[in-house]
């Protein structure tokens, strides 16, 4: 633990990648958050984000195998471990030095791959439960909200949940979103937060 961090944030690495301009691990206060493209994509904020979701979402009971789709520092890994001790998770990042970090600077050791999210659900393996988190800092892919995707994911996943955005420009994107999952799902569930918005889906 670097003491300097509970004066000020303390950066222990950055570098960056083909995909990502500027990848940072920063201690503050003690803890560790990773900042990519000047956002927050793990810590302490992030864990309240997810803490919020599970509270208000009707997570499925009886899970098994998990898959998340964008691997970050691994909070939400974290989180499912909480909630399903039990379960078997394995990770997707398409950024080799995103999923390096998780391992190194905070000790994710589920099964990471490096793989295009898009394309590596086609492999058509079943989950019991996808976490979807894809961030490139501030930005979502564009497949993410299509139709496609969407329609691919029912395919391999019992239940789904979605980290998106919901502010700004994203405003219309998560309302396609919306649409397309009430088209291909039973159940869909939505939990707001001032610029994200969880769905949960359910066959």
């Amino acid at each position: 633990m670097n003491l300097f961090s509970y004066i000020f944030p303390q950066t222990i690495v950055q570098t960056s990648s083909r995909y990502n301009r500027d990848i940072r691990v920063v201690q503050e206060n003690g803890k560790k958050k990773l900042l990519v493209n000047g956002i927050q994509q793990s810590g302490p904020q992030v864990k309240k984000f997810w803490d919020f979701a599970f509270s208000q979402l009707s997570m499925p009971r009886k899970v098994s195998s998990i898959l998340v789709l964008g691997v970050g520092g691994g909070t939400v890994f974290k989180k499912l471990h909480q909630v399903y001790p039990d379960a078997v998770i394995t990770g997707v990042d398409i950024d080799k030095h995103i999923v390096d970090i998780a391992v190194k600077y905070f000790q994710i050791n589920d099964e990471l791959i490096i793989a295009d999210a898009n394309t590596y659900i086609l492999n058509k393996k079943k989950y019991d439960l996808i976490i979807v988190d894809l961030y490139i800092g501030r930005t979502i892919p564009d497949f993410e909200s299509s139709k496609r995707f969407v329609q691919n994911l029912k395919c391999v996943g019992k239940a789904v949940v979605f980290n998106f955005l919901h502010d700004g420009i994203f405003q219309k994107r998560a309302e396609q979103l919306e649409i397309a999952l009430r088209k291909e799902f039973t159940i869909v569930e939505v939990a707001d937060l001032p610029y994200n918005r969880f769905f949960l889906v359910i066959k």
